[in-house]
């Protein structure tokens, strides 16, 4: 009985390390052949709730879209249960090349996000950050036309 108590542990402690391998290995940005990466793809309309530490979230819609020039974007941001907390935000939306990451740029900064297979996950405004961060990811809605 107690080799196949040990024989079960060791089993579940392979499957745990190679299943934080396959996470990790999810997590980074270099992957030069994404299929899910092209302007088409990439277009759509994506939408999370994020944490906020004053209220109870941050309503937050995405859509990216192809015009004659290039990729663009128009972001909202609503925190909830706030009065006057609207915000909105358009500019060139860009995939940085050799990576999975795409570039909001604003007026006066950028923000960064990994691209997933129907998914954003917000980086932040620096990209040192490489990790998918599923609290903060924006889902692709589908169905929904881009105007």
């Amino acid at each position: 009985m107690r080799k196949i108590t040990l024989s079960l542990s060791g089993l579940l402690l392979i499957a745990l390390i190679s299943s934080c391998t396959s996470i990790n290995s999810t997590k980074k940005t270099t992957d030069t052949n994404c299929s899910h990466c092209t302007s088409e793809k990439i277009s759509g309309v994506y939408h999370a709730v994020f944490p906020c530490a004053s209220c109870p979230g941050i309503d937050t819609w995405i859509t990216v879209y192809k015009d004659e020039t290039g990729l663009k974007f128009k972001m909202t941001e609503r925190y909830l249960e706030e009065k006057k907390a609207f915000f909105t935000y358009k500019g060139v939306a860009k995939k940085l090349e050799n990576s999975t990451v795409l570039q909001l740029q604003r007026k006066n900064d950028e923000i960064y996000f990994l691209i997933g297979d129907n998914y954003l996950s917000l980086i932040g405004d620096k990209i040192n950050k490489t990790e998918d961060i599923f609290s903060y990811r924006l889902y692709k809605m589908p169905g929904m036309l881009i105007k």
